[in-house]
């Protein structure tokens, strides 16, 4: 952008993006319909355009009907592809919370494949 850093609305769209695309590799699509109801973003420190991101994505809370994931987003050189380690430090953390829902919007129990594989990435926090 015109200060010469990512914007914050990509930051969103990076954790969006890692959430999704775990979801839909492991054939979790649309037929789980599911609500974003909280998100949040706490950045350490700036991302230029056009750095390399690493998207690190765990599950802390597994509930009846919701997901909520821990998200690192890592500055990743272009020589140094190698997925983020505990050695470094993320540029912004979030969190992003999905209610899964029934057909009217109302929750639903998480069931069945997708919550196998949201409970894959489940950690204690």
């Amino acid at each position: 952008d015109a200060f010469g850093h990512i914007n914050n609305v990509l930051y969103y769209a990076f954790m969006d993006d890692a959430v999704n695309a775990h979801l839909i590799r492991n054939n979790i699509g649309a037929k789980f319909p599911r609500f974003v109801v909280e998100s949040s973003c706490r950045f350490h420190e700036p991302l230029s355009y056009p750095d390399h991101v690493d998207v690190g994505l765990r599950v802390s809370k597994l509930g009846n009907s919701s997901v909520a994931y821990d998200i690192g987003i890592f500055a990743a050189s272009a020589q140094d592809l190698s997925p983020p380690t505990a050695t470094k430090l993320a540029a912004a953390c979030g969190t992003f919370v999905h209610v899964y829902v029934d057909s009217e919007g109302k929750p639903t129990p998480l069931v069945g494949a997708a919550r196998t594989v949201t409970a894959e990435l489940l950690v204690d926090a």
